[in-house]
C-alpha cells in the first residue's frame, strides 16, 4: 500500500486485514488531520482495547465538536477578560511562533532544504543523501513521510514548523528521537503510525491549542495559550519543548492503550486533552513541571 508501511519484522496478516489501512494520517488539503484515518470502514473490533467502530466515531465526533465550541466561546469573550498584557519578551516570542507556524515549505528556500537534510542525517547517518530534485528517495517513508518526497507533506499546513521540531529532538533529545521513530519501547501494533506524519497531527493539534493562528497583535484566546506564556518567556525553544513532550505522551498513550493505526485519532484527542488541562490549570511553571504532570514516573530523555 502507498501511504503506509508495515512495522519492519511484523507478522504476516491476510490481505483483507490491511485493507482499512490505506487512510493517509495526512489529509489532501494543507491542513494534517488524523481524523483522514478515522473516515475509513471498520472491521469489527477483534482485540480487547478497539472500541466498536460506531462508538469510536462519535467519540471522535463528539470530541472534536466539544473542543470548536470551547475555541469558538472563548474568541466571543472579550479580551480583557482573557489575558493580561504580555511582556515584550512574550510578545516578540510569540509573533514569531505564529510566523513559524503559517510558514509554508518550498524548495526554493535554502533553510528549508538545508533543514531537511539535516533531518536525514539524523535518522540515517551514514546514509548518502537524495542529491536529487526534491530529494526523492524511498527511505524517507522509513521515517514515517507518507511520499517519497518530503516536500509534499511538508507543503501542508504546519509543515516547517514540524520539520524544526523533529530537526531539534534529533540535536537535543537524540535517543528519544531514535527512539520514537524506529518504535523501539512496548509492544506494538503490526501497523504503527508514521513517525513525521504523527509529528505534524501533534505540531497542528499544538497550534490551535496555542491559539498560533491568531491576529498578528492579538493577546492568546485559550486558557492553554495563557497557560504557555510563562513557558515561552522562559525559553524560546518552548515550543519545540512543549512538541517532545506531547509526541513522548502520545507514544505512552499509543502504547497504553495497545493501539493500532485506525485508533491514531483517539489516542491524538487523549493528548490533546491532556496537554490543554496540564497547561489550562496554570500549574506548570516550567517544562520539568508540566513533564512530571503529564508523564509521571517515566525518565526524563
Amino acid at each position: 500500500m502507498s501511504q503506509l508501511r508495515k512495522r519492519r519484522g511484523a507478522a504476516q496478516v491476510h490481505p483483507d486485514d490491511g485493507a482499512e489501512l490505506d487512510q493517509p494520517l495526512l489529509a489532501t488539503d494543507e491542513v494534517p488531520l488524523a481524523a483522514a484515518a478515522a473516515a475509513a470502514p471498520r472491521r469489527s473490533a477483534t482485540d480487547q482495547h478497539e472500541l466498536p467502530w460506531p462508538l469510536s466515531a462519535v467519540l471522535h465526533a463528539l470530541s472534536a465538536a466539544w473542543h470548536f465550541l470551547l475555541g469558538l466561546l472563548r474568541r466571543l469573550l472579550p479580551a480583557r477578560q482573557r489575558v493580561a498584557p504580555l511582556s515584550p519578551l512574550q510578545e516578540e516570542r510569540l509573533e514569531r511562533l505564529r510566523q513559524r507556524a503559517a510558514a509554508t515549505y518550498s524548495d526554493e528556500v535554502a533553510e528549508h532544504r538545508a533543514a531537511l537534510r539535516q533531518l536525514w542525517e539524523a535518522a540515517f547517518p551514514g546514509s548518502p543523501y537524495p542529491e536529487l530534485p526534491s530529494a526523492r528517495h524511498e527511505q524517507w517513508k522509513d521515517l514515517g513521510f507518507q511520499s517519497d518526497v518530503p516536500a509534499r507533506d511538508l507543503s501542508r499546513g504546519a509543515g516547517v514548523i514540524t520539520l524544526d521540531c523533529l530537526l531539534w529532538m534529533a540535536r537535543e533529545q537524540a535517543d528519544m528521537f531514535k527512539r520514537l521513530h524506529t518504535k523501539a519501547d512496548g509492544t506494538r501494533s503490526n501497523f504503527e503510525y508514521p513517525f513525521a506524519a504523527g509529528g505534524m497531527n501533534v505540531a497542528h493539534m499544538l497550534s490551535e491549542l496555542l491559539d498560533l493562528g491568531g491576529v498578528r497583535g492579538s493577546p492568546p484566546a485559550t486558557p492553554a495559550a495563557r497557560g504557555f506564556l510563562p513557558l515561552l518567556a522562559a525559553s524560546g525553544a518552548a515550543f519545540e519543548q512543549l512538541f517532545a513532550l506531547a509526541y513522548r505522551l502520545l507514544d505512552a498513550v499509543w502504547l497504553e492503550r495497545g493501539a493500532g493505526y485506525m485508533q491514531f485519532p483517539l489516542v491524538l484527542s487523549e493528548v490533546r486533552s491532556r496537554v490543554e488541562r496540564g497547561l489550562a490549570n496554570g500549574g506548570a511553571d516550567s517544562m520539568a513541571q508540566l513533564e512530571r504532570q503529564l508523564l509521571p514516573g517515566l525518565e526524563s530523555a
